[in-house]
């Protein structure tokens, strides 16, 4: 899904012949909370934070482990 609302969205999906389902689907702002309340602070932000909830753009890193040789290698 894309550009679901921040907040409660309820979802609904329905069969011919079926009864219908429903989901309640609870959509977090990128900074949380998303179990346990909100942030603890004070909070030191990485490099690259965007706001002063510490959110920054997605990144990914891979790693590559042999299984003949052993060590690890970032790709």
């Amino acid at each position: 899904m894309t550009r679901l609302k921040v907040g409660r969205t309820v979802l609904r999906a329905r069969i011919p012949g079926r009864r219908a389902a429903r989901a309640v689907l609870v959509n977090r702002p990128n900074g949380g909370p998303v179990m346990s309340g909100p942030q603890v602070l004070p909070w030191q932000c990485q490099a690259g934070a965007v706001d002063a909830q510490c959110n920054q753009p997605v990144s990914y890193s891979y790693s590559y482990k042999s299984s003949v040789t052993g060590p690890v290698r970032s790709v």
